[in-house]
């Protein structure tokens, strides 16, 4: 009986230790570079696009980079080099999304903003995306180019760029539709909020489930219906008065 219950004592033990570990584990991001071609104690700073801010750096050694820390929601950032860099032309940077997982970025000084990032399922979830968008935006930068270059500005190749954008826009509200519980759709979304009607907007934001509610990119959707639904409102007491005057008028 003693050894029974020093055993279920000790299962008990081995339990709660993996499970504190595991909580731990989802509380922190573990970022590994392995990025060639890069000088040793090159700085590398993490920004975030959405706070705005810092938020990490560290210097490569050996191309090799670790930084651990938490982030209080996933976020979209830029981990790049100094912008003094620039003038020397070894400014590189890569867009990412940081979560508090175990995430790994491999690439090379040449090619760095193509380095591949593993580890996190929002990378995978942006990358998706991205790659429908792929040839549509190949042709689309094609005929940007062409169009900066031209001394008469064609305004056909103006059309056809603007019908790519359409389609662009298509593809993404079709996505985020089918996608809407996670925070880089909810984060496109908040983006694209003035280039679809309040009706489409409500209507794909009611498919965001309630816990994502508190995320600031879900916040900033609200704001902007609720902003969008009360001017509507407040125009059509104002249209409503002017008709209630007129006809006031009238029978005077």
């Amino acid at each position: 009986m003693k050894n029974t219950l020093l055993l279920l004592g000790a299962a008990i033990l081995l339990f709660s230790c993996n499970q504190t570990v595991e909580e731990t584990a989802t509380k922190n991001y573990e970022l590994s570079l392995n990025a060639k071609g890069f000088r040793d104690s090159t700085l590398f700073i993490i920004y975030s696009s959405d706070l705005k801010t810092n938020i990490d750096s560290g210097y490569i050694v050996n191309g090799e980079l670790k930084l651990t820390g938490s982030v209080d929601f996933p976020q979209y950032v830029k981990i790049h080099t100094p912008f003094e860099d620039k003038h020397a032309g070894e400014y590189r940077r890569l867009l990412f999304w940081l979560e508090n997982k175990s995430i790994s970025i491999t690439g090379d000084f040449q090619n760095f903003d193509q380095s591949i990032v593993t580890g996190s399922p929002l990378n995978d979830m942006h990358h998706q995306i991205d790659s429908e968008l792929e040839a549509l935006d190949i042709v689309r930068d094609s005929l940007l180019r062409t169009y900066r270059e031209m001394h008469d500005r064609n305004s056909y190749i103006v059309q056809t760029i603007d019908h790519y954008d359409s389609l662009r826009r298509d593809i993404i509200f079709n996505y985020i539709e089918n996608h809407p519980n996670n925070e880089v759709c909810i984060r496109k979304l908040a983006l694209y909020k003035q280039d679809m009607s309040l009706e489409q907007l409500q209507f794909i934001f009611s498919k965001v489930e309630q816990h994502y509610h508190t995320y600031m990119h879900s916040q900033e959707i609200m704001a902007y219906i609720n902003e969008k639904v009360n001017t509507d409102l407040a125009q059509k007491d104002l249209l409503k008065d002017l008709k209630e005057n007129q006809d006031f008028t009238s029978v005077d």
